[in-house]
């Protein structure tokens, strides 16, 4: 019966790939909302009774992800439907980036007020996760 056995192992290999491709497909995709017009987003946020809205502050800071990042936020994403309350600041310059605090110290490699960085400065940093860890 070694052809029997040889059936069950190919079968047994195209299901590994065919599931392991779903599940990454579905890693990657992420719960999105689209409202067409500022009235739809205004009765998206009405309240109903039951109705539940997931709201994240900052993104996630688990698995080495930074707070306020991109990937933080992308990450919760592909888990749940969310909105993030985000933290806006502008540089010495006026560029708009996301930063909770008003200093660059606990969260980049930098150090001081981000109102006293341009913004040619502060992309020289790196951001770090919770535990102080540069990230890529």
């Amino acid at each position: 019966m070694p052809g029997l056995r040889n059936t069950y192992f190919l079968i047994g290999i195209l299901l590994f790939l065919v599931v392991g491709t779903q599940c990454q497909a579905q890693e990657r995709t992420l719960h999105r909302l689209e409202f067409k017009s500022p009235k739809q987003l205004h009765r998206f946020f009405k309240y109903k009774r039951g109705k539940t809205i997931i709201s994240g502050h900052r993104g996630t800071v688990e698995q080495g992800l930074t707070e306020n990042s991109i990937a933080g936020m992308e990450a919760v994403l592909r888990h749940t439907p969310a909105f993030f309350e985000i933290d806006p600041r502008l540089t010495k310059d006026g560029v708009v980036v996301l930063m909770h605090d008003a200093t660059l110290d606990r969260t980049t490699t930098g150090t001081g007020k981000l109102a006293d960085h341009t913004w040619e400065e502060v992309k020289q940093l790196r951001l770090k996760d919770r535990y102080g860890k540069e990230t890529e």
